[in-house]
């Protein structure tokens, strides 16, 4: 015998939201790495906007490979796989799944180090005395799909703890 999904034994605002929650997070998350997050400006005469993926670009081929997978890990890789995960284990895993709950809530408690990485990036260049930087939609709905993120798998730990 199969046991049933989190999404099938979740109730009420749960069972309307979490799914829809998820989603939106990682249609936010793609729109943040694509769209514009920051523009640096230098001398009060040349300015760059810069998105996450731009961004790798340039550390990419600068050779600056480390600050490149810092980069791609915390703020690509990582929160799509959390996202992608909690999408499986609300729709696909059984509720009786406990070992897919439990590192789903592992993934969660990491959740803010995304936007921490992208703040001090932003720390580091506002830092220089001759650059300023300006924030664009790319941060807001990076930093929005993390707060998504954060509240659909809070949901998804609470239906599984509910169900048992």
């Amino acid at each position: 015998m199969t046991s049933q999904t989190l999404h099938r034994v979740s109730t009420g605002v749960d069972r309307l939201v979490v799914g829809p929650l998820l989603l939106t997070a990682l249609a936010l998350l793609v729109a943040g790495i694509v769209l514009p997050s920051l523009t640096v400006s230098t001398l009060a005469i040349l300015s760059n906007s810069v998105s996450i993926l731009s961004g790798l670009v340039v550390l990419w081929d600068d050779d600056q490979y480390f600050l490149f997978g810092v980069l791609l890990v915390f703020s690509v890789l990582f929160p799509a796989v959390k996202l992608l995960y909690g999408l499986w284990v609300w729709f696909i895993a059984g509720q009786a799944n406990r070992a897919a709950v439990g590192r789903l809530e592992a993934l969660a408690k990491w959740s803010m180090l995304e936007v921490l990485v992208i703040a001090l990036l932003v720390a580091a260049l506002n830092v220089t005395v001759i650059s300023g930087v300006l924030v664009h939609a790319g941060l807001y709905l990076f930093t929005a799909s993390v707060i998504l993120s954060k509240l659909a798998l809070a949901r998804i730990k609470r239906v599984a703890v509910a169900s048992g």
